[in-house]
């Protein structure tokens, strides 16, 4: 089973899960609300970079993780 959970020290626990983030916003087709509330086609609105360039408040804390985490580059073998 997979499952995501915040530990004692509040840090993420992922267990044989990705997440996903939309970065940027993106031009969809013009009916399309993928599941947005308040959809405002043609633009998805769920990423952390607006489509107009603002970064969202979580934009900052996932940016934060990503340069907390280790990369691991392919082209080395690691």
């Amino acid at each position: 089973m997979r499952s995501i959970r915040v530990d004692s020290s509040g840090q993420l626990v992922l267990n044989g899960t990705a997440i996903y983030f939309t970065l940027q916003e993106f031009r969809v087709q013009p009916a399309w609300d993928g599941g947005e509330p308040l959809p405002d086609p043609p633009v998805h609105q769920k990423g952390l970079i607006s489509f107009t360039g603002f970064k969202q408040p979580a934009y900052y804390v996932v940016r934060e993780i990503f340069h907390a985490t280790a990369q691991h580059d392919a082209r080395d073998g690691g």
